[in-house]
């Protein structure tokens, strides 16, 4: 995660390394901030955020939102994370 928010010019990238800060981080590079932190870590109601914010974050990257909803199987999402980090990014693809 430290990578993304590296590349896509994060203030402060080292969130990324600890805990609760982390989830903020990512919803700031999605362009959302604390609420959508306050609600990842509500049971059931989190379930729309994390949907919405995986997409988002592979569009960011310049992959199809598909890619990101890849993020949600399991053992395939550290496959998924390593591509968006260190992988070339898709071709920037028009906001949909």
């Amino acid at each position: 995660m430290r990578e993304i928010a590296r590349k896509e010019g994060a203030r402060r990238p080292w969130l990324a390394w600890i805990p609760i800060a982390d989830v903020y981080l990512v919803c700031k590079l999605i362009g959302h901030g604390v609420l959508w932190t306050i609600w990842l870590f509500i049971p059931i109601v989190n379930l729309i955020p994390v949907v919405i914010i995986v997409m988002r974050l592979a569009r960011m990257r310049g992959h199809r939102r598909v890619f990101g909803l890849l993020l949600l199987v399991p053992f395939l999402n550290y496959v998924i994370w390593w591509i968006l980090a260190f992988g070339r990014p898709g071709p920037r693809l028009a906001s949909s």
